[in-house]
């Protein structure tokens, strides 16, 4: 007999059978606004653009991080980020299992656009399982008057073996 799992704190699909083998996702899609761990001293707000959610996290002084937990297979990756923004943006160091995948991208702007889509392509994951992806603040452009971060949802999508 076949099962299946549906984590959707992880947002992946475990499917075990007879043989108890699993398979992990080729692709990982998280809506940012599930799901999250964050350092206890940020503030974070869900809010909605009247089209769709999306979270804001915010320290005064920047190094606010939200992590996530993937579960995906071994390749190589794109990553689709989608985001906001604004007057009062952050900078932004994306992280995979520790290591740096986008450094201090700078998510400022004179007045709010929401819905911004940025690919960062060639991530390379040498193991299929659970991954962790961090986004952090660091730092913040010289107009920026603040340091939040919105982030409404990414995805990694598999590229190549």
């Amino acid at each position: 007999m076949s099962t299946m799992q549906i984590d959707a704190s992880r947002q992946a699909i475990n499917v075990s059978g007879g043989g108890g083998t699993t398979d992990f996702a080729t692709t990982a899609f998280v809506f940012c606004h599930t799901g999250w761990k964050t350092d206890s001293g940020d503030s974070i707000t869900v809010n909605t653009d009247n089209n769709e959610y999306y979270i804001d996290v915010y320290k005064a002084g920047g190094g606010q991080w939200i992590e996530w937990y993937i579960w995906i297979k071994e390749g190589t990756y794109s990553l689709t980020l989608f985001y906001y923004q604004s007057s009062n943006a952050t900078k932004i160091d994306i992280a995979l299992d520790g290591t740096n995948i986008v450094s201090a991208f700078d998510c400022y702007i004179g007045a709010f656009n929401p819905h911004i889509k940025t690919i960062q392509t060639g991530i390379v994951v040498s193991t299929a399982g659970t991954h962790t992806v961090r986004f952090t603040s660091n730092g913040k452009n010289a107009s920026s008057t603040d340091y939040h971060m919105g982030l409404f949802h990414f995805l990694f999508q598999r590229t190549g073996a």
